[in-house]
């Protein structure tokens, strides 16, 4: 086995998380940077009620996206004090762009697991719309899971994203 082939087989981390809807997804490992406890949030006028919560951490007001909302227009019941993953994303697809933050509602601790390159699926094997919010899939524990396109999805106008729907 060659150089190249042992750097493609090594097993790589990312994190499952278990979204607040019970909904779960992948994300890189480094794209989740910290998990708080939001005891406040501030609701933003005028913006698509999946989007439209926002907290305030470390003198920065971090979005709060409601994936569930999104895929499935359900009326949002916001938890008390939940349990959110703030998440790293590059605001354009320019890798010398500052990362900009965002969070995700969850129902737990996330996961840190290992899956290997052999693991991925095809993008359309995901059902309903996480195809269209996804960079990939991936097979783990015979289940198959989105891994999160965190720009396309935090970078998307609301008119795009509600034609999700």
């Amino acid at each position: 086995m060659d150089a190249t082939e042992q750097e493609t087989s090594r097993p790589l981390s990312a994190w499952l998380l278990t979204l607040s809807d019970g909904s779960e997804i992948v994300l890189a490992q480094g794209e989740v940077k910290y998990l708080e406890q939001v005891t406040q949030l501030v609701t933003v006028p005028g913006l698509p009620a999946y989007s439209s919560q926002a907290f305030l951490w470390r003198d920065q007001f971090i979005p709060l996206l409601q994936l569930s909302h999104l895929l499935s227009a359900r009326p949002l019941t916001p938890p008390k004090a939940p349990l959110v993953a703030i998440v790293a994303y590059r605001a354009a697809e320019d890798a010398t762009q500052a990362l900009q933050l965002g969070a995700l509602p969850l129902a737990g601790k996330p996961e840190l697991i290992q899956v290997m390159p052999e693991q991925a699926r095809p993008l359309e094997s995901l059902k309903e719309r996480w195809p269209h919010l996804s960079c990939a899939a991936l097979s783990y524990r015979e289940q198959l899971y989105p891994v999160l396109d965190l720009t396309r999805l935090f970078n998307s106008t609301p008119h795009a994203l509600i034609t999700l729907h």
